[in-house]
């Protein structure tokens, strides 16, 4: 009897609204298992080409994939050109500046060693602790740095290199060299030791106003297929732009 009460009383307080214990509890189990259910078909959103809803997978179509590439490439290209342009024009100013006042040798060597790291700041998008770069000259039989970004001193000192290497290739050739794996390049030269792993070369000449090559600009990067056509093109443009003094310098044009 008293059962049938209590089942009684609980479902006056269901139909009139009348708060039951009972009512309650069923009602905070029913809210908690709804939550653990959300939480046990979670969402998540863009796990690499696709959206998981639970067991239900859609890729991302492949014009997507296209589109968000490209706009990211527009970005990094435009960011590229104006970081480039800008220290281009920091350094012209300043080259300018020594034709003016008078082109000596150490102030040269001075304002190369500053476009050098502005080569490198720029092409590896501020990851200049995985970059560096050289010019080298030719002397006699050999070819010796002239100058050098992310070596060590001795290097800078005392670091030649023989004429059938990339660099020296370039003072024949006259034509930029892109080493997308150092490793399997047979033009490949070791230049001075280093404790990176450098796998990627980009080597393009540095020439006179009248088309002869007197130097070689050299950068190298960490990863393996590091420079694109447009950092060839870049490179090339710091190339001419150290040609205008250390050209003075080497050859007195």
């Amino acid at each position: 009897m008293g059962a049938t009460t209590d089942l009684w009383g609980f479902l006056h307080d269901l139909i009139f609204g009348s708060p039951h214990p009972l009512l309650v509890i069923i009602e905070i189990t029913t809210g908690l298992l709804v939550v653990a259910a959300l939480l046990g078909v979670v969402v998540r959103f863009w796990k690499g080409d696709r959206i998981e809803i639970g067991p239900v997978k859609i890729d991302r179509p492949e014009i997507v994939r296209y589109l968000e590439a490209s706009v990211d490439a527009i970005v990094k290209d435009d960011r590229l050109k104006k970081n480039v342009l800008w220290t281009f024009r920091e350094r012209l100013n300043e080259a300018t500046g020594i034709i003016i006042g008078g082109t000596d040798a150490p102030r040269v060597r001075t304002w190369c060693r500053g476009t050098l790291t502005d080569i490198i700041t720029t092409l590896s998008e501020g990851g200049d602790d995985r970059h560096r770069a050289s010019v080298w000259i030719k002397v006699s039989d050999r070819l010796q740095m002239y100058n050098g970004v992310g070596f060590r001193q001795d290097a800078l000192d005392n670091a030649t290199l023989p004429l059938d290497s990339i660099a020296g290739i370039i003072f024949q050739t006259g034509k930029s060299h892109n080493s997308k794996d150092v490793d399997g390049d047979n033009a490949f030269a070791l230049k001075p030791r280093s404790g990176r792993p450098y796998k990627s070369l980009l080597a393009v000449p540095i020439r006179t106003p009248m088309g002869k090559t007197i130097a070689a600009l050299c950068i190298d990067a960490e990863a393996q297929g590091y420079f694109d056509a447009d950092h060839e093109f870049f490179a090339s443009c710091f190339a001419d732009l150290i040609a205008l003094l250390v050209a003075q310098v080497i050859t007195g044009d």
